[in-house]
């Protein structure tokens, strides 16, 4: 992948802050993030962290322990304005008042986007003889995957935890073509009226 320049990935970060309020990042391996935009994201745990402030270097260089130098990638989780005030038949200014009065704190965008996640519940499992109460998985659609920062020169988060401002001049990024904001008109619409047929909406 290309590398893009600081001036590139700041201009993509402050896009995503300009569409989205309700945003999050989920660290993990490069091939884990394509399939993310692909399918959209499963999950049974914390695996989010919500964006408390909109600042692109924060934004840009998060990412997650676990994964090794040359596969580091950054999926952009959000709710945007347009799927927000769609859904809950707001204008422009009732939006404004919503997010003045609920969205100010990190938490508030994991518990809007578990909100607007599918769940299923395991029920009862019997594990080595034991029977035990089951978890609940959880898919975020791939409508809400705005896209993924890739590390690019062999490079992790780890590399950037003293001067994070250095990471901006080794990332990549990749738009995901199934975020709502990427959708047509039609298929916005069509994508509302499914997701309040499953009777899960964002707290007003």
């Amino acid at each position: 992948m290309e590398k893009f320049s600081k001036e590139k990935i700041l201009e993509v970060a402050n896009e995503i802050f300009e569409s989205c309020d309700v945003v999050a990042k989920h660290g993990t391996w490069f091939h884990k993030a394509m399939s993310i935009m692909e399918t959209g994201l499963d999950y049974d745990k914390t695996t989010m962290a919500g964006q408390v402030s909109k600042d692109p270097v924060k934004l840009v260089s998060y990412g997650w322990k676990e994964v090794p130098a040359g596969e580091a990638a950054n999926v952009i989780l959000a709710l945007p304005k347009t799927f927000i005030k769609k859904l809950n038949g707001m204008n422009d200014e009732q939006y404004k008042e919503w997010l003045a009065k609920f969205l100010n704190r990190g938490p508030d965008a994991e518990i809007l986007l578990y909100a607007a996640s599918e769940k299923h519940s395991t029920g009862i499992i019997e594990y080595k003889g034991v029977t035990l109460q089951g978890t609940e998985s959880c898919h975020l659609p791939r409508e809400f995957v705005k896209g993924s920062f890739f590390f690019c020169d062999n490079k992790t988060y780890f590399d950037f935890i003293k001067n994070p401002e250095e990471a901006l001049e080794h990332l990549t990024y990749v738009e995901n073509e199934y975020f709502f904001d990427n959708l047509t008109p039609e298929e916005q619409d069509k994508f509302v009226e499914a997701f309040r047929g499953r009777g899960r909406q964002p707290a007003k």
